[in-house]
Formats: structure tokens, sequence, C-alpha cells
């Protein structure tokens, strides 16, 4: 008997965890931010600050900097950077009029488009841990209800950072000849070249076939 596969359950609960974590952030962090961008952008004035400190706690970290106002006065804030920043570095931001000790800076469209990137692949690698998974099944159905079972030779054997793989070459009931690379992590298997192992297999009628390796009659089910 062939290895069932497993992992529905981690398949699942991490698709589910990358759809909602964008989605919360969206939701509720998203929203505030861009208002808050907003807002410094129609009703503040456009200023430009130099940094002349910087403090970085837990990965957090306080910026504080120095502009001149409309006046020419010398004015020491404290600054939103929305990116990592040194001392000596010119920023340019909004001061809200009630508000001259504070500076926001707008995010970089570039880490704009970054995060976007970012949440996508989170979510895609999400969605593509769960469809292996559902490929997986659908394989090990399809050969336990209308697999043959064949011998399959060893012709090679190398690891990967997946586990154990090695090349089979074995006769299908339509007189082709296959060679597959198929994965030996599922059993405790002790390989050699030239071994022979059972196997089920499919043919498909494009000419290839699916195949996987039978456990050891020990692990068998």
């Amino acid at each position: 008997m062939i290895a069932k596969p497993r992992g529905l359950f981690p398949a699942v609960t991490f698709l589910l965890f990358s759809i909602l974590t964008p989605l919360l952030l969206v939701m509720f962090a998203m929203p505030k931010q861009r208002l808050e961008e907003k807002k410094y952008i129609q009703e503040g004035i456009y200023v430009v600050c130099e940094v002349n400190s910087t403090l970085t706690l837990g990965g957090k970290q306080t910026v504080t900097g120095i502009y001149h106002d409309a006046k020419g006065t010398e004015i020491c804030a404290g600054i939103i950077a929305n990116r990592h920043t040194e001392a000596g570095e010119r920023l340019f931001g909004y001061v809200l009029p009630d508000q001259p000790d504070v500076v926001y800076c707008p995010a970089p469209r570039w880490k704009k488009i970054m995060y976007s990137i970012v949440m996508l692949i989170f979510f895609l690698s999400g969605a593509f841990y769960l469809l292996y998974y559902l490929y997986e099944y659908a394989v090990y159905r399809l050969l336990t209800r209308r697999g043959s079972h064949a011998e399959a030779t060893l012709t090679r054997v190398w690891l990967t950072g997946r586990g154990m793989h090695g090349n089979f070459r074995f006769l299908g009931k339509s007189g082709r000849i296959y060679e597959r690379e198929l994965d030996l992590s599922a059993g405790s298997f002790s390989v050699s070249i030239g071994e022979r192992f059972g196997l089920l297999y499919y043919e498909l009628k494009s000419g290839k076939c699916i195949a996987r390796i039978c456990l050891p009659k020990k692990q068998s089910k």
C-alpha cells in the first residue's frame, strides 16, 4: 500500500492564516494609517527636516529632527518617519498647524508596493500548500482504486532538503518502459542501486504515468 497523504489540518490552517492576516490588516490597521496620512497631506504644511538623533528599542525607532517654519524659526520635533533613517538624513514631511512638534513623513511608494507583494506571496504560499495536499490526495485515491502493481528497479538515489529520492525504471502494462523520480522518505527504506521495489502506477492517455512507491509490508495499513 502507498502512503496516505498527511497534513490536511496544517494546510487548511496555514491557508486561513495567510488569508485572515492580510484581511485584518486591510480592515483595521491600514485604514487608520491611510486616514492619518491623508490628514497630514491635506491639512499639513510641507517641511524639510534634518534628523539629529535616532533611538532603536525592540525594533521600533524613535526619531527627532529639526526644521524651520515659515518664519524661519528652528523647531525641534519628533518625526514619524515610516521607515528606518539615520542621523543627518534629510526627510520630507508635513506638520499640522496645531502640532508643530510632530513631523509626519508618508511611507515611500516602494515600501507600499513591497508590502503588497509580501502579502500576495504569503497568500499564494498558503494556497499552494493546500492545493498540493489536494493533488497528492487525488493521486492517492486514483492509485488505490485504479492503479496497477509493478516492480521497479532503483537506478539512482540522491538526497534533497525534503528527504531521499530515487529514480526508478519499470515496465507498464502498455509495454512502455517508464522512468520516474519518486520520494523514498515515506518509509524506512534501506536502499541500494539495482534493488527492486513494488509500486502502484496509473498510465495516462498522454503516454505518461503517475506512480508511487509502496510502503514496506511492516508499515502497510
